[in-house]
């Protein structure tokens, strides 16, 4: 997965900054996992710190989003929450049977195709009214 600024882009620094972090923990865990060369442990321990990090982005997106009072709050919360739903139930399917090449790259693509199209779409939506309401 790569950062294509023209469609991924939002105008909003922090935001962008953030998410090109998360392409790149997605990344990384792809080539770990791709490599063959690293223990179940260590993809464990990769995907705890990838979804902690997602956390906190989401935390940043939605304050910013109080901060206008944006009309989209709400949807755009419960679509955080959903992925997160679908990250922990996928990281506990692996804790129960552990993680498979199968497993690790259902997670992998899911991950992918959500933030295309939640950056594209959601996001981009609410980074045109933050930028209109700060004046960025």
């Amino acid at each position: 997965m790569q950062w294509y600024a023209k469609m991924m882009a939002t105008g909003v620094e922090a935001v962008d900054n953030q998410h090109q972090e998360i392409i790149k923990k997605v990344n990384d865990l792809k080539q770990a996992v791709n490599s063959g060369a690293i223990k179940e442990k260590e993809i464990n321990g990769m995907i705890v710190f990838l979804t902690e990090y997602v956390i906190e982005h989401f935390r940043t997106e939605e304050a910013l989003q109080m901060e206008i009072d944006y009309y989209g709050y709400d949807e755009h919360r419960r679509e955080h929450e959903d992925l997160i739903k679908k990250v922990s139930a996928m990281h506990g399917e692996f804790q129960r049977g552990g993680i498979t090449f199968e497993n690790i790259h259902k997670l992998i693509a899911m991950l992918e195709t959500w933030l295309l199209e939640h950056i594209a779409g959601s996001d981009s939506m609410f980074a045109k009214c933050y930028r209109q309401a700060t004046q960025e």
